[in-house]
């Protein structure tokens, strides 16, 4: 499993992405905090049909969309749960 979270650059999102990827790898959750408006987060949030931020994806190891949320973070609990399910 692989959580993405997806911030807007120079916004609260971002510092909400990143304090929660921060603690997610300490949960050892594998997490990604992408930049929605770079190469790969444009690619990512097409994909995943991500308009909001932040936003949150879990996908399996094939890219699969497990879970998603849009404009609000979820709890650490629920991200941690999901991605060691």
């Amino acid at each position: 499993m692989i959580t993405y979270i997806f911030y807007t650059k120079d916004s609260p999102s971002e510092t909400e992405a990143k304090v929660c990827a921060d603690q997610l790898n300490k949960q050892l959750v594998k997490v990604k905090a992408i930049e929605s408006n770079s190469e790969e987060g444009v690619e990512l949030c097409q994909l995943y049909d991500i308009v909001a931020y932040p936003g949150v994806v879990i996908a399996d190891d094939k890219g699969v969309l497990i879970q998603s949320w849009q404009r609000q973070l979820p709890s650490l609990n629920e991200i941690v749960f999901l991605a060691h399910s």
